[in-house]
């Protein structure tokens, strides 16, 4: 899966950060938009920084999140057009 900056994901799996961890974890369902995408050294997995997450002073110890636990938000434009041109009445006169 393609991960880009200025994406927005959304987390489906937050259930991998242990108690201890310190700081601010991701939230299951919540939306987050992509600051970084690069691969680990150690195995290559696909990491995300995250905007909301790397807040001020957070930047010596946020080294992003695995890629797995996000999927992309789908935008769709919703469009009433064609319920409208249903609506309109048409001006044609049929010739007998």
């Amino acid at each position: 899966m393609m991960f880009y900056v200025g994406q927005k994901v959304v987390c489906v799996d937050d259930g991998h950060y242990h108690a201890s961890y310190p700081f601010e974890k991701p939230v299951k369902g919540r939306v987050y938009t992509v600051s970084r995408v690069y691969e680990a050294d150690d195995d290559g997995e696909v990491m995300l920084c995250l905007d909301e997450l790397d807040q001020p002073g957070n930047h010596e110890w946020y080294q992003g999140d695995h890629s797995y636990a996000y999927r992309p938000v789908v935008e769709r434009k919703t469009s009433i057009e064609i319920f409208k041109a249903m609506l309109t009445p048409k001006t044609e006169q049929v010739s007998a």
